[in-house]
């Protein structure tokens, strides 16, 4: 469940409006001080609100939770927000709000916008676990995803902290009491992946709160993962690959895809690969080492985004015949966007709501003719046995049952959280429509038109009402194309090259750029998101290791000064940020 932020995946980001929804907020009980936000025009406001790690013991040990609010821009100001659930499980709400006021500035004219990290992750206490981090985090992850001996050292490490109280229900009745102190009576409650079981358990929990929701990749109470994720991931690879075959371009390329990747399974099976990399936190090289299991897991993730799953075909191309670097590459990124995150919090809620369920040789049944196999099982099941939490009770995973007016959105080829999920939890939303992106994955960096999906959004929210949206729009959104030629190689700067470009870049809305010389090249550091190593295509243009080859960096000149960078891929259009 885990979902890429915003740099890779663009989107995570609801009846008719009640006598309720139209009320006068109460006077709130938690007050905020004003912030500033790089890459969000206008003031913010932040604070920490206090609740019980137990909230059964009101007089116990304290979680401080972090909260920032966007308040509406315009003069004429709805009294219904829009709250933002995060995925993973273990992301950060707050890390959302640039890309959410990026994207939606017209629901930020009427409408305040409140990010709230729920308990154990981001900034409300976060269950970090410090050897599932930097370089030898990226190792461990691709070999074991989860450690053992990691999970144990990261249980030690939080031997202080309740374990069994960091879990879905618990942090939504957090929310709810933020709300409540905010003074907010009804909301807009958004979820992107892990972030659709929030949000539909506040609509479950506290049904008075919720006036629409709007839900994308939806992960029912019920999922089980990773049961599901070998035969779902086989399932998108074989779309993918059916497209190829039939695009004349990659069919030309590719013949012999499918082989291909049978041998490079079998080639790191029995003697890995090694990658020669960079670390994007320091510059120094380092060595990766590509198993099998390494080897699955990059093309599973690949997977979620349709920008990186159109470069399946060229990378296990350039595998087959000897060069990995491409695929360590994104191995490298998919790792490191994953040791991001909360771990102790994906464990807690994974170990109890969705891994003790699965049922005694389920999974051989469940993973037979697949590329991933048994992995993911095996390695949670392994990683929940160190890390000890009880089962949820099994009524939380009954079906959510709510009137509440709901989008909800699905990729056509989601290697996670397929289309069916959706299907499912429509049976038990009389209010809801479905929508099933073309092309769409995960997420859906890449796509072309999904201005019709934010166009959707906005609507649902200005309207109440799901079931008066016109969805025609989502015909017309199509995939990029496949690649069928790797870049061309890096060139190495001078230092005085290198000096020129460093800085900070940034735009009245938008991401702000940090960028740095480590060692002998150039780190972009996104606010927000996370860091990456620049590859140089000539002085003035820059590749983003891992990334999809459109996503790139030109240098913008003004009489042979660096005034501005050209950020090409986050976006249907350039941006333009001003050097600092």
């Amino acid at each position: 469940m885990t979902r890429l932020r915003n740099a890779i995946s663009a989107l995570l980001f609801l009846a008719l409006p009640s006598a309720a929804s139209a009320a006068t907020p109460s006077k709130p009980a938690l007050a905020l001080t004003p912030c500033t936000v790089p890459g969000i025009a206008g003031e913010a406001r932040c604070g920490t609100y206090e609740v019980p790690e137990n909230r059964a013991r009101p007089n116990g040990r304290m979680v401080p939770l972090k909260v920032l609010v966007l308040p509406a821009l315009g003069a004429k100001r709805e009294p219904d927000p829009i709250v933002s659930f995060a995925g993973g499980p273990g992301d950060s709400a707050v890390d959302e709000a640039v890309g959410f006021a990026t994207m939606y500035p017209k629901l930020r004219e009427r409408r305040d916008a409140v990010f709230i990290d729920l308990r154990g992750t981001g900034g409300s206490a976060p269950l970090h676990c410090s050897g599932m981090r930097g370089t030898a985090g990226v190792q461990g992850f691709l070999d074991d995803f989860l450690p053992a001996q990691a999970v144990r050292d990261c249980r030690t490490e939080h031997a202080g902290r309740d374990l069994a109280q960091y879990r879905t229900t618990v942090a939504v009745d957090d929310v709810a009491e933020v709300l409540t102190a905010l003074g907010y009576d009804k909301v807009n409650a958004w979820g992107g992946s892990y972030g659709t079981r929030s949000a539909t358990e506040l609509a479950r929990r506290h049904p008075a709160r919720v006036r629409t929701l709007a839900l994308i990749g939806l992960v029912p109470p019920d999922a089980r993962s990773p049961v599901t994720f070998a035969r779902d991931a086989q399932d998108a690879l074989d779309a993918t690959l059916r497209k190829c075959a039939a695009d004349k371009e990659c069919a030309a390329a590719f013949p012999r895809v499918r082989e291909e990747l049978a041998a490079v399974l079998a080639r790191t099976e029995k003697e890995p690969a090694i990658v020669k990399l960079h670390d994007p936190d320091t510059g120094a090289p380092h060595e990766l080492r590509l198993t099998r299991h390494g080897v699955a897991q990059t093309i599973r993730y690949m997977l979620y985004v349709p920008g990186t799953a159109v470069l399946v075909p060229l990378y296990v191309h350039a595998a087959a015949e000897g060069d990995f670097t491409p695929l360590g590459k994104t191995a490298a990124m998919f790792a490191r966007f994953a040791g991001g995150m909360s771990d102790g919090f994906f464990l807690s809620v994974t170990c109890s709501e969705d891994v003790p369920f699965i049922r005694a040789g389920e999974a051989a049944d469940a993973v037979r003719g697949t590329f991933l196999d048994d992995f993911r099982i095996r390695a949670q099941q392994e990683a929940c046995r160190q890390w000890t939490v009880p089962p949820i009770p099994t009524s939380e995973m009954e079906p959510v049952r709510t009137r509440v007016p709901a989008l909800l959105i699905s990729g056509e080829r989601d290697p996670v959280t397929p289309a069916r999920w959706a299907e499912q939890m429509l049976r038990t939303m009389p209010n809801g429509v479905r929508v099933v992106v073309p092309d769409g994955a995960h997420g859906f960096d890449g796509l072309r038109g999904t201005q019709c999906i934010q166009q959707l959004l906005e609507e649902l929210v200005e309207k109440g009402s799901a079931r008066r949206l016109d969805t025609s729009c989502v015909r017309r959104i199509s995939g990029p194309p496949f690649a069928t030629k790797l870049p061309p190689p890096e060139v190495t700067l001078e230092p005085a090259q290198l000096a020129r470009i460093a800085g900070r870049y940034a735009g009245d809305e938008g991401p702000t750029i940090d960028i740095e010389i480590v060692g002998d090249r150039l780190r972009a550091t996104i606010v927000g998101e996370g860091a990456f190593l620049l590859t140089a295509r000539s002085p003035t243009a820059f590749g983003v290791e891992g990334l999809p080859p459109e996503n790139a960096l030109e240098v913008v000149e003004t009489d042979g000064v660096v005034t501005a960078m050209r950020v090409l891929g986050m976006g249907p259009e350039p941006l333009l940020l001003k050097k600092r």
